[in-house]
């Protein structure tokens, strides 16, 4: 069964809001970059006329340094004023817990830290143009360097806020876009066997391109009779139509308490926006399908699963036996949760078919 993912913390409004951000950041960009070329070809006149000694047209173009200083320490307050005004109503959206955490972390940061790159531009700026107005008798040498100094600051000042705006532009693509997870495919298959390799590079004597051919009823057939497993079958999480996480179960036939959790992986640029909640919600879903108590998994205390493993604790999915895996530093960590207590996880019935025939396994 295909579904499109429902972000249970999502709120259109917020999103709005940050769009709202977006806009009014590209106008100021641009006005931004149009000053700072001003400035550029004002530079050029100065250093020039001031080569030649034309004293008359160098003291022309004093006031237009000053009057472009100025109109940028008018715009940044005015920006400053925009983007402290998108942070006060986007916090009412954090505050009531209506988009998914690390979400709100990173945006609340990425704001910020307009905020702060703004007031930290204006203060340089009104630096300068306090400086320049109260030394009109300053060495005309020294006003074009004072001038030029702040050019370079200028270009990194541009670069910092671009960077954060297209921080929040990701953020809302990720959640305008429409996450569907589905059934692993013939057609998905080799995507959701290189996402696996990049995130596990190394995958033991039962690597995941084995489990999901498997599931497939592809070669190797010997993998599901080998390690006892009567029923297999994984979901793939697809945004743009590309695979960005993978999950499945499976049922051991020596453990009839449970079901248990296959391959799972996460594209590390998708993390951060609650899809890992989603694929472990579906897993628990689809486990409950199967009319058994249990649903358990191992994992390790590689770096590599540690977001994973926050998910497991965060909904109750409890380490019970840890051992040690061999030519390793890492510890291999089985975890067990009552699939009971997740009944408000509706079961729907397009996947009922597969729960009925193999929940007697």
């Amino acid at each position: 069964m295909t579904e499109i993912i429902n972000f249970e913390t999502f709120d259109r409004e917020a999103v709005n809001i940050l769009s709202d951000f977006l806009k009014l950041h590209f106008e100021f960009a641009k006005t931004q970059i149009k000053n700072h070329n001003t400035k550029i070809k004002l530079t050029r006149e100065l250093s020039q006329r001031f080569k030649i000694k034309d004293i008359a047209a160098l003291k022309k173009i004093k006031p237009t340094v000053l009057a472009v200083v100025k109109k940028e320490l008018v715009l940044c307050q005015r920006q400053t004023k925009i983007v402290q005004n998108i942070l006060n109503r986007i916090k009412p959206f954090f505050a009531g817990k209506l988009l998914e955490q690390n979400f709100q972390q990173q945006v609340l940061g990425t704001l910020e830290l307009v905020i702060k790159e703004l007031h930290m531009y204006h203060a340089k700026i009104n630096e300068q143009h306090i400086w320049l107005k109260r030394n009109p008798s300053i060495e005309m040498a020294e006003f074009i360097e004072q001038f030029k100094s702040r050019l370079k600051y200028s270009s990194g000042f541009l670069f910092n806020i671009n960077q954060s705006a297209s921080k929040i532009m990701k953020f809302i693509d990720f959640y305008d876009s429409n996450i569907i997870i589905e059934p692993m495919s013939k057609s998905t298959l080799n995507e959701a066997i290189v996402l696996t390799k990049q995130v596990f590079p190394e995958q033991g004597l039962e690597p995941a391109w084995m489990a999901f051919k498997a599931s497939l009823g592809m070669k190797p057939y010997t993998y599901i009779s080998r390690i006892r497993i009567s029923f297999l079958k994984y979901w793939v999480v697809v945004q743009h139509r590309k695979v960005i996480g993978v999950t499945g179960i499976y049922l051991y036939n020596k453990d009839h308490d449970a079901v248990w959790g296959g391959w799972s992986a996460m594209n590390p640029a998708a993390r951060g926006f609650g899809l890992g909640k989603a694929m472990f919600l579906r897993t628990i879903r689809e486990a409950r399908l199967l009319k058994r108590p249990y649903l358990r998994l191992y994992t390790s205390d590689s770096p590599t699963e540690a977001v994973a493993n926050k998910i497991y604790d965060k909904y109750g999915c409890k380490p019970y036996k840890e051992e040690p895996i061999k030519g390793k530093p890492f510890k291999l960590i089985y975890r067990q949760m009552n699939l009971s207590m997740f009944d408000f996880i509706p079961m729907k019935a397009p996947a009922a078919a597969d729960a009925k025939k193999h929940a007697s396994n």
